[in-house]
């Protein structure tokens, strides 16, 4: 690894690039105890009375990035929209349990930039990260379409306190960070539980990411 390359990969570990991070719950979450023709909403404030700015399927997965002071409400992330909903609604998703320590990176992240605009969508399973770079993402050069790529990841460092969950992988000219903290998209006002440093020989890129599947 070039020497300037390795400069910028110790900054990102030693603090995320995006804007406005710390550290959120580890664990992805469901909700539960929703009927099958019913949904849990998502309010602009932790109050019943509040405004209802979204709703969230029941059984669907969501991160959380805060909680109220009294523990009755959670702050969540889903399809742009950040607000609260009833914590007694959502539990640690199913196969994760931190009685067996820090769970592993999701099974599937979306991730996103609004400036400049790009997308890419990882997969992870056995250590091992596979990702769809979109043809015309700044990130991407030359061919058409879209191109599949697979690269072993390593977690450098597991969250508690104040510190963050990343995972590093690197495939060619590509070095990522995927860190657990949340994560701000400024031009869209979004908000999210993981964040995306991707260093390339064209520079440092940095997006937000949601988690689908634990």
């Amino acid at each position: 690894m070039p020497f300037c390359r390795l400069l910028t990969l110790l900054a990102l570990m030693a603090a995320p690039v995006f804007a406005q991070t710390k550290p959120v719950p580890l664990y992805l979450h469901q909700v539960v105890g929703v009927a099958e023709n019913d949904s849990l909403n998502i309010r602009s404030q932790p109050d019943a009375g509040a405004e209802i700015v979204g709703t969230l399927p029941p059984n669907s997965f969501i991160d959380v990035l805060d909680t109220s002071p009294n523990g009755g409400w959670a702050l969540v992330s889903a399809d742009f929209t950040t607000g609260w909903v009833s914590a007694r609604f959502l539990r640690i998703a199913e196969g994760q349990n931190p009685a067996n320590g820090p769970p592993p990176l999701p099974a599937m992240l979306v991730c996103q930039s609004s400036g400049p605009a790009w997308d890419v969508t990882f997969s992870a399973r056995d250590g091992f990260i596979t990702y769809e770079l979109a043809d015309g993402s700044p990130w991407y050069e030359g061919a058409e379409g879209t191109e599949r790529r697979t690269a072993p990841v390593t977690r450098l460092t597991t969250g508690s306190g104040r510190s963050y969950d990343k995972f590093l992988f690197t495939a060619g000219q590509y070095t990522g960070v995927l860190t657990r903290a949340r994560c701000d998209d400024e031009e869209t006002a979004s908000h999210y539980a993981w964040g995306l440093d991707l260093i390339t020989a064209q520079g440092l890129l940095s997006g937000c990411c949601t988690a689908t599947q634990p």
